[in-house]
């Protein structure tokens, strides 16, 4: 399957069919948003983003709850060429 920028794929449980697609724009993004119960209150723990960056790169930003990258050894953004 030919993708454009990004694509994205989520299986939950319980559902019948998985979330998936992409942006359809050559230079489209995408914003994910993964909310969460901590102690009875909803928090936003992880965000995603896509984005092309001006230059041409794609850049993948990951960023938890506090703003931190969830993995201490990895970069800030993943960058590809398109």
């Amino acid at each position: 399957m030919p993708i454009q920028n990004f694509h994205i794929e989520c299986v939950i449980d319980g559902r019948k069919s998985r979330l998936v697609g992409g942006p359809k724009a050559p230079d489209g993004g995408f914003s994910l948003t993964i909310h969460q119960r901590s102690e009875g209150k909803k928090i936003t723990a992880l965000k995603v983003t896509g984005i092309v960056r001006t230059d041409g790169q794609l850049a993948l930003d990951i960023l938890m709850q506090d703003n931190s990258l969830p993995i201490a050894f990895n970069h800030e953004r993943i960058l590809t060429k398109r």
